[in-house]
């Protein structure tokens, strides 16, 4: 499934550029530069976005029956990397354009490697949330708080669950959670209260 927190270890599996910069660098028309690529046309828009569909679902298929041994993990992890790589083309070649484009296009990057991937995905889920996707919202919190966890810093929103090893217990790591739960609803992004509440069924009950 692409909603909800993602149960990975690893996760299992600058300083934080302020999101009001990516905001703002998204929302605002002055700060584009002129662009001398050609424009896409429309059935290589329409193609790419077909293409980015069949890329995310395989991203959700590897997922949603993940394997149990390290040979299994590798398998996924070039997969993946494939799977980036055609992502960045699209992005590259400016083929990468609708709500379902955008979003499609961060659930892979999300996946990636590198803070730099699940940054792109953090700034890209955003722009598929400006455009009224409905799970883009909750994508761009959860890239923000996994980009985060991997450059060590605590995250913010609550979308990430951890665990250091399959004998330690599953928490949510560093987390600073000041922010309120007001702001978490904008995002999608379930309350302390039930974040607290998930950690504890993920470990097997109450505690």
């Amino acid at each position: 499934m692409d909603v909800g927190p993602e149960r990975t270890g690893r996760l299992f599996t600058p300083q934080l550029l302020p999101l009001a910069l990516v905001v703002t660098a998204l929302a605002s028309p002055a700060a584009a530069q002129p662009d001398s690529r050609p424009a896409a046309q429309p059935d290589a828009l329409a193609e790419a976005s077909a293409e980015l569909r069949s890329l995310y679902q395989a991203d959700q298929a590897d997922r949603s029956s993940a394997p149990s041994d390290p040979e299994g993990w590798r398998a996924i992890s070039e997969r993946d990397r494939q799977r980036r790589e055609r992502v960045l083309e699209l992005l590259r070649s400016d083929r990468v354009h609708s709500a379902d484009d955008l979003y499609h296009a961060a659930m892979v990057l999300q996946h990636g490697e590198s803070a730099e991937d699940v940054l792109l995905a953090h700034i890209l889920a955003t722009a598929a949330g400006f455009q009224g996707h409905e799970n883009g919202r909750w994508l761009s919190a959860a890239a923000l708080d996994r980009y985060l966890h991997r450059t060590d810093q605590p995250q913010r929103l609550g979308t990430q669950y951890v665990k250091d090893s399959p004998d330690e217990p599953w928490s949510q790591g560093a987390y600073e959670r000041w922010l309120p739960d007001s702001l978490r609803e904008l995002y999608g992004v379930p309350p302390l209260a039930e974040q607290e509440k998930q950690v504890e069924e993920m470990n097997g009950g109450s505690r």
